[in-house]
C-alpha cells in the first residue's frame, strides 16, 4: 500500500489571522464589551447547594433596586415558555430551576438592568430557602447509589 503526501498542505504553515491586527493593536470588539441601544445586562443568581428543594424564592428586595427592568424565576417563564426545558440531545434542562436544584451554581433567578452593576447589585439581594436533599459527588458513587437526583 501505497502512501501519498499532500503537497501543499496546511500543516506547518502559518496562516495570517483576520483579527491579529486588531488583536495586538487592542481595537478588537469582543462581546462582552459590546454596547447596543436599549441593551440589558442579565445577571443570574444561582444555587448554593449541591441538590435541594426550593422551598422559597425572595426577590422582593432585588425588585425594589433603582434601575431594575425585570427579576424572573421559573414560575415567570413558564407563564410564557409551559415546557421551558433545553438539552443538547434530549431537552431536560430548565432555563431556570424548577422545583428542585441539582448542583451548585444551577440557575434559579435572573436580573435584568440597563446597568450591569445595578443586575449585580439587585441579585446579591435574592434569598432562595432550600431544604437540602443528598447528593451525589461523582459518577462511581452514582452507579452504586440510590440516591435520585434527577427524576
Amino acid at each position: 500500500m501505497a502512501t501519498t503526501s499532500v503537497s501543499g498542505g496546511q500543516v506547518g504553515r502559518s496562516l495570517p489571522r483576520l483579527e491579529a491586527r486588531e488583536k495586538v493593536t487592542g481595537r478588537a470588539e469582543y462581546t462582552h464589551l459590546m454596547q447596543l441601544p436599549g441593551m440589558l445586562h442579565a445577571k443570574i443568581f444561582r444555587s448554593t447547594v449541591a441538590h435541594g428543594r426550593i422551598k422559597s424564592i425572595d426577590t422582593s428586595a432585588a425588585r425594589k433596586v433603582p434601575g431594575i427592568y425585570a427579576v424572573y424565576t421559573s414560575d415567570d417563564v413558564r407563564k410564557v415558555i409551559p415546557d421551558p426545558y433545553y438539552g443538547p440531545a434530549f431537552h431536560d434542562q430548565p432555563i431556570l430551576a424548577i422545583g428542585n436544584v441539582h448542583y451548585v451554581g444551577e440557575s434559579v433567578a435572573v436580573v435584568l438592568a440597563a446597568d450591569p452593576h445595578v443586575a449585580d447589585q439587585a441579585v446579591q439581594q435574592i434569598v432562595a430557602e432550600y431544604e437540602e436533599l443528598p447528593a451525589v459527588f461523582d459518577e462511581i458513587e452514582a452507579a452504586e447509589n440510590k440516591i435520585l437526583v434527577h427524576e
